[in-house]
């Protein structure tokens, strides 16, 4: 009787860069020390800059990684990087903190030196960082759970309850539009900061459809879109006073972790526990587990590069994605993403009692491949079950059977292919 030997694995498709969608990087397939991904961002060198939930700070430069953590930098608890930013001089601002009790504040590295800021040696208020963003000035603007904070050549300013008209002083995202601060909190909306007095915009007074405001982005025409947790996306035209919500209406997820606008004014939108969404002319485009790579269903950041590819951080590794394909990556760093269902012709062929047969799965299908004689009976069942994404190799033994001409068939929901085999 035929004996079988299956060998499944998944190697993801090596063909060159320009024409591939997709790749995957882990810590399995590339330098990541850590496949939690917080922030990640570019700068003016077309470097990506990559935050880690333990693994520290890391350098991509699309064929190098380097990593700083807590052995070979002064970066503190477990060397998680909660935000990251890039100023226009390429210093690397990021947080670092795990709690209210483990923190370390701001860091701010040039590529060599580390300078840290903290409510022991600065003017800091809290050293629990959650966003920042900088004014054409030079300020960096600090929101933390305690107060809203400006830091420029050494002067430090605060702004809470006690001091300011401030409505919530407990600021998750802080974005900068000329010299208006839009400051997201967690549960009492949306302030509006002119240098001089706090608006408020909350589901009283607004087209807000939550108080709970994670991410705050402002796109080239002005809009403000505001990503929410349980009440989806909201764009607010500050100019005509106009609200729009985007929820229920085919939006993968209303939990709204991050946002991002790219080149063709599209809205890209990374959410919790449901993967990535982006609103087009026509609707939304979800990418998720059935028709994306994307390894993880919990996207935390998104970034766009100089070519094009967004680079999507999510809780268990980071995709980059281009539809009209991945430019200025090098082969050899990360996971290359089939995007065709394709069964390959096996090899070798002819053969004499073993030969490989390989299929690649463009979106997460169930599959069948079996072995079929010349009259088209079916002799073995190699293969069958819900295939992920990927390539698939099989080691088939043909020991037993007599030589001869064999057909193998791959099957999925809406396709068939068939390769014809020769056994000697």
């Amino acid at each position: 009787m035929k004996k079988l030997i299956l060998l499944i694995f998944i190697i993801f498709f090596a063909g060159e860069a320009v024409s591939q969608q997709w790749i995957v990087y882990k810590k399995n397939n590339s330098g990541l020390p850590d496949n939690n991904i917080l922030k990640i961002t570019v700068d003016s060198n077309n470097i990506i800059w990559i935050g880690t939930s333990m693994g520290g700070l890391v350098r991509f430069d699309r064929s190098t990684w380097t990593v700083w953590d807590t052995t070979n930098s002064p970066l503190k608890c477990n060397g998680r990087i909660n935000n990251l930013i890039v100023d226009r001089y390429n210093n690397k601002w990021l947080s670092n903190f795990m709690d209210g009790y483990n923190s370390a504040g701001i860091f701010k590295f040039d590529g060599v030196n580390w300078v840290n800021y903290n409510v022991n040696n600065s003017g800091l208020c809290y050293n629990v960082v959650l966003s920042f963003d900088f004014e054409n000035n030079g300020a960096i603007w600090i929101a933390t759970p305690k107060c809203l904070s400006k830091f420029i050549n050494n002067n430090w300013e605060h702004f809470d309850t006690l001091n300011s008209n401030i409505h919530s002083q407990n600021i998750f995202d802080v974005a900068v539009e000329g010299h208006i601060k839009w400051l997201s909190t967690y549960g009492r909306g949306i302030s509006k900061f002119n240098d001089t007095t706090f608006v408020m915009y909350d589901m009283s007074n607004s087209g807000l459809s939550s108080n709970y405001i994670r991410t705050i982005v402002i796109d080239r025409f002005g809009n403000k879109w505001f990503g929410t947790y349980q009440g989806g996306l909201d764009k607010f035209n500050s100019q005509t006073n106009q609200w729009t919500v985007y929820y229920d209406d085919g939006i993968p997820s209303p939990f709204i972790d991050c946002v991002l606008i790219d080149k063709k004014d599209r809205v890209w939108v990374g959410t919790a526990n449901q993967y990535l969404g982006v609103l087009t002319d026509t609707g939304w485009v979800v990418f998720n587990e059935t028709n994306s790579p994307i390894p993880g269903d919990y996207v935390k950041t998104l970034a766009l590069d100089r070519y094009g590819n967004l680079w999507i951080g999510t809780i268990d590794g980071i995709a980059v994605y281009n539809e009209t394909g991945i430019i200025g990556i090098n082969e050899s760093n990360g996971n290359y993403v089939p995007t065709d269902f394709y069964l390959y012709q096996n090899y070798p062929n002819p053969f004499n009692s073993s030969s490989i047969i390989k299929y690649s799965i463009n979106k997460k299908s169930y599959i069948t491949l079996n072995v079929f004689d010349v009259l088209g009976r079916k002799l073995q069942e190699l293969d069958k079950g819900i295939k992920n994404i990927g390539e698939y190799q099989i080691r088939f033994d043909g020991t037993g059977l007599p030589s001869g001409i064999y057909f193998y068939r791959l099957s999925s929901d809406n396709t068939i292919e068939t390769k014809k085999l020769l056994l000697v």
